[in-house]
C-alpha cells in the first residue's frame, strides 16, 4: 500500500472509530528537587506543557518547558538576573520560536526588602533557554500571559493608576506596546474583577485558541472572547448553568479549574463539585452562549484538564504518574 492510502486508512480510522483510537501518551520527565512543587499549564497555541513556580535558590529552575517526546527546557531566572533573590511566577507562556515568557515579580537584595526592591517584569527566554528580554512592565503587575502565533504577549493585571484604566495590554515581540483594552469601566466592581474573591470560585484564567483570546474571570464567572487585535467579540455569563450544575448533583457548589475552547462553539471545562463532605472533578460542556452545562463521559478525578490539542483531543495531566493523556 502506497503512503498516500496509508493515510487515507488512518483517517478513516480516526473519523470512525474514536473509541479506539486514543493518542499515545507521554510521559513528563522530572522529580522533585527539594526547592517546591510546579503549578502545571498547557499551552495552546504552541501545544507545550509547562510547569512554573516561585524560586529563591538561582540553582532552582523557574519554569520547565517540554517538548512533544516529555522532555524539558529548564529556565533559571536567578541565575540570570545579577543582585536577583526571588522570584514570584504569577503565569507563564511559549513562543513560536520554542522558548518561554515568565510574568511575575523579581525581588532585588537581600531580605528584608522593600518595595523599592521589587521589579514586575516579563522575560523572555530562547529554546536552549538564555534569557533574551527582561521587559520592565511598570505601571503593570500582570497576572496572567499569553503568547499568540505571531509572538505577540499579552498580559492581564492590575496598575499603579487611577481607575478606570485598561487591564489587558498587547506587546510586540519586542515589547512595544501595540494596544491597551478591556477597561476597568466594563465592570460594576473596576479593578477588583482582577480578584477571584478568595478562590472560593476558583481563579482568573486567559489563553488564545484559534486565534481567539479567551479570559475567564471568576468572581463573576463572565468568560469574554477578544479578538488578538484587541476587539470584544462576545461577552457571556456561566454563572446560571454552573448553578444548574450544583442544583442538579445536590452540590453545595461548583469550582470553575480549569476550561478550554472546543469545536462547534462550545467551550470545556473541568469543575470541582462539592459539599460539606467531599468534593468531586468532572468536565464539562459550555456552549458559548452560556445557555446550559453537559457532563462528558471522561474522569478527570485525580487529574487536571489541560485543554483541547489541534487536533480536537482532550488532554488531562495525571500527577501521580507525571503523564499526559489524550482522549
Amino acid at each position: 500500500m502506497d503512503l498516500a492510502r496509508k493515510w487515507v486508512v488512518l483517517w478513516i480510522v480516526l473519523l470512525c472509530c474514536p473509541h479506539i483510537c486514543k493518542s499515545q501518551d507521554v510521559h513528563i520527565n522530572g522529580s522533585s528537587d527539594g526547592h517546591g512543587g510546579y503549578f502545571v499549564k498547557w499551552d495552546t497555541v504552541q501545544e507545550r506543557l509547562i510547569e512554573y513556580r516561585n524560586i529563591t535558590d538561582a540553582a532552582a529552575p523557574a519554569a520547565l518547558l517540554y517538548g512533544s517526546d516529555g522532555r524539558s527546557v529548564s529556565v533559571h531566572p536567578l541565575r540570570d538576573l545579577a543582585g536577583s533573590g526571588a522570584l514570584n511566577v504569577f503565569d507563564a507562556a511559549a513562543t513560536p520560536e520554542g522558548g518561554i515568557v515568565l510574568g511575575g515579580f523579581v525581588e532585588f537584595g537581600p531580605p528584608p526588602r522593600s518595595h523599592l526592591d521589587v521589579r514586575s517584569v516579563l522575560l523572555t527566554y530562547g529554546p536552549a533557554g538564555d534569557l533574551e528580554k527582561v521587559w520592565n512592565v511598570y505601571p503593570y503587575e500582570f497576572d496572567l500571559v499569553a503568547v499568540d502565533g505571531q509572538g505577540n504577549v499579552y498580559g492581564l493585571g492590575n496598575a499603579d493608576l487611577e481607575e478606570p484604566y485598561d487591564i489587558l495590554v498587547k506587546y510586540s515581540p519586542e515589547g512595544k506596546v501595540l494596544k491597551q483594552f478591556l477597561s476597568t469601566s466594563l465592570f460594576p466592581i473596576g479593578v477588583h474583577i482582577l480578584s477571584s474573591g478568595g478562590g472560593r470560585k476558583g481563579v482568573n484564567q486567559m489563553f488564545i485558541q484559534d486565534n481567539v483570546l479567551f479570559v475567564w474571570f471568576a468572581r463573576t464567572e463572565e468568560l469574554l472572547r477578544f479578538s488578538t487585535a484587541g476587539d470584544l467579540l462576545s461577552r457571556v455569563s456561566l454563572a446560571r448553568p454552573l448553578s444548574q450544575l450544583a442544583a442538579a448533583s445536590g452540590s453545595d457548589g461548583v469550582v470553575m479549574r480549569s476550561l478550554s475552547a472546543s469545536e462547534g462553539n462550545q467551550v470545556v471545562a473541568q469543575v470541582v463539585v462539592w459539599d460539606r463532605t467531599a468534593a468531586t472533578s468532572q468536565l464539562v460542556q459550555f456552549p458559548l452562549d452560556g445557555s446550559s452545562a453537559k457532563p462528558l463521559p471522561i474522569s478527570v478525578d485525580k487529574t487536571q484538564f489541560l485543554g483541547r490539542s489541534s487536533t480536537g483531543k482532550l488532554m488531562v495531566f495525571e500527577p501521580t504518574s507525571r503523564t499526559v493523556k489524550e482522549y
